[in-house]
Order: structure tokens, then C-alpha cells, then sequence
């Protein structure tokens, strides 16, 4: 893919910083490529490894789930698929980490870090801030704080 992957869009300074409008078209993209996985396809593929890292744009800045090596194949008849737990630390809904319960749900929450990443420019792990385990704990102190306008990368704020 021309653009390369989302995670390399992110981490580039200057003049090729992702604009507001790029960021949310990307975020859309992915989120329609989600619900074709789950709703679409009968029965439901999971993908189990939505990462920026595996988000890849094209030549116009349209965005493409990639890598499907760790997907899943659900079932219409039951709620989730008990399995191995498999997927990018960071990026792993808790209850399918402690559980390894598949669900929509697990996607949806590496889609909500991926979104995250995406509107922030920052990493699932920033190893310049040791302060901070996560992104998610970065973002809610910033909330609890009432900060939250920090959240946004200073590119889109203007």
C-alpha cells in the first residue's frame, strides 16, 4: 500500500501529519470493515488483531484491515467463541484476555485504541513517558483531570 501502514503515518512529523479529515475517513474505514467482519459475513469472521500496525492506506488515504493470520470464524447460533487467546498486548479487551470469551466486542476494543492512537498520535505503550503504563491510562488521568482536550494530537486542535 502506497501510504504504508497507519502506525507509520502516525509516527511521521512535519508537513506529512495526518489531518483531521484523514484521521476520522481512516477511523470510518475501519469501522465499516468491522461490520462487513461481523455482520455482513455469515457466519462472523473476528479478526482477533486490530492494531494500527495492521490498518494499512492506500493511495488516497483509504484504509484496509491487513493481516487476518490470527482471525476467527464465530457462530451465528452462539454468543462467543471460547478459544486461545491471541492478539497484541495493548490492544486486547480484558475480559477476552482473562477469559479468552471472542466477541465482536474484543474488535471493537482494539478498534477503541486504534481510535485512540489515531487521535492522539501517540502509542498503545509511549516509552518516553515511563509515568504511564498505557494510552488507556494516560487518557483517563487526562479525563479524570478534566484535561481532556489533551488527548488530541496538537495537529487537529488548530
Amino acid at each position: 500500500m502506497p501510504n504504508g501502514s497507519l502506525i507509520y503515518q502516525l509516527s511521521l512529523a512535519g508537513a506529512n501529519r495526518l489531518t483531521w479529515p484523514q484521521r476520522k475517513n481512516i477511523i470510518l474505514d475501519v469501522a465499516k470493515g468491522l461490520a462487513y467482519l461481523h455482520y455482513e459475513i455469515k457466519p462472523p469472521i473476528y479478526h482477533r488483531d486490530i492494531k494500527a500496525t495492521n490498518i494499512l492506506l492506500d493511495s488516497k488515504m483509504n484504509a484496509k484491515l491487513a493481516d487476518f493470520s490470527l482471525a476467527k470464524q464465530g457462530s451465528e447460533i452462539q454468543s462467543h467463541l471460547t478459544t486461545r487467546v491471541a492478539g497484541t498486548y495493548g490492544y486486547l479487551a480484558p475480559k477476552y484476555a482473562l477469559y479468552g470469551q471472542l466477541t465482536e466486542k474484543s474488535d471493537v476494543y482494539s478498534f477503541g485504541i486504534v481510535i485512540l492512537e489515531t487521535i492522539s498520535s501517540r502509542k498503545v505503550f509511549d516509552n518516553l513517558n515511563s509515568s504511564m503504563d498505557s494510552i488507556t491510562d494516560w487518557v483517563w488521568t487526562l479525563v479524570e483531570s478534566g484535561m481532556m482536550d489533551e488527548i488530541l494530537d496538537e495537529s487537529i486542535k488548530r
